[in-house]
């Protein structure tokens, strides 16, 4: 009787391999490189950024975060310093190989920008789908001390020159009454992105209802303490003039301002987001605890579980 051999990640064809390599992180994905011949050319191009960036190859794939100064925070996540921001890169060609592999398999870049300067530098290589970081050294009120442009001036270059897809967008503290910017300005630079992360919005005002009211929009993320959750006025808002009504949302997250237990405000905030479970169970949403991908700290999610039956969807 004529045995077979068991199959192996040799001899897996190779369209099996590239259903398989999107979900596995850098070093897992170089590891199988050493193992399968045909799939070498994947570690030397991710080794080769490595090298170039002076960056681990953890943070090259499936997400590659552009290099900035990090420093560690208590929940292991990396969190931005507000100066010097985002470290300059010498030699932005280097990207290029990086950039294809992440188009193959669907990755995307984690880009901060604190001025008009950098971005155009390293737009041209830059994969098709990339995530805008709010750099804090951005923020309008000091940028005559940074040496740095405005953060809609940086989003207005990421529309006009990138040709890709910009998924997420940053949304800083405040931008209600900000006189480096007119708040339509603003909205068009973020108009048509699926996923936004807002820091402290103090309430449902018409700015905050406008974008969240994007059509396209898929999920949004907010940080907060007392300033946002300290009254239940703003997330009552939330609830009833976007997350009812809204036809392609599906998630929205609450994550506390602060890691330390003993800010009673993010507590608060917390709670308020909790207490609409049942309101969210009558629209076929769930609420749910977990950790915020902002700051790793504690949050409230909630999430669209399925479709009542008084709303379509359009197609």
């Amino acid at each position: 009787m004529q045995q077979h051999a068991k199959p192996n990640l040799q001899t897996l064809p190779k369209e099996i391999l590239d259903m398989i390599i999107p979900y596995l992180p850098g070093l897992s994905l170089v590891r199988i490189c050493h193992t399968v011949p045909k799939l070498k050319y994947i570690s030397k191009i991710l080794h080769d950024a490595g090298t170039e960036l002076n960056t681990s190859i953890n943070d090259l794939y499936p997400e590659f975060w552009l290099p900035c100064n990090y420093m560690d925070a208590p929940s292991t996540r990396k969190q931005r310093l507000p100066q010097p921001g985002p470290l300059p890169i010498t030699n932005p060609t280097a990207l290029a190989p990086l950039a294809k592999l992440l188009n193959l398999y669907n990755g995307v870049a984690k880009v901060q920008a604190d001025t008009v300067e950098y971005a155009m530098q390293i737009i041209p290589y830059l994969p098709k789908i990339i995530d805008i970081y709010y750099a804090p050294g951005a923020w309008d009120m000091y940028l005559e001390y940074t040496g740095t442009d405005s953060y809609l001036s940086i989003l207005q270059t990421f529309r006009k020159e990138y040709k890709g897809k910009i998924r997420t967008i940053d949304i800083p503290c405040v931008f209600e009454g900000n006189e480096h910017w007119d708040n339509s300005d603003f909205l068009d630079a973020i108009k048509d992105v699926s996923h936004l992360r807002c820091f402290n919005f103090g309430g449902p005002n018409d700015s905050m209802i406008t974008l969240l009211e994007f059509t396209q929009l898929i999920q949004v993320e907010f940080c907060g303490d007392d300033g946002f959750g300290g009254y239940s006025d703003p997330i009552d808002g939330l609830f009833k003039t976007v997350v009812s009504k809204h036809t392609t949302l599906r998630s929205v997250i609450f994550e506390r301002a602060t890691a330390d237990v003993r800010f009673e405000g993010s507590d608060i905030f917390l709670g308020n987001a909790r207490s609409y479970s049942m309101q969210l169970e009558q629209i076929a949403w769930t609420c749910l605890d977990g950790i915020g991908s902002v700051y790793g700290n504690d949050c409230v999610i909630w999430q669209k579980v399925g479709l009542p039956l008084n709303i379509q969807i359009e197609q």
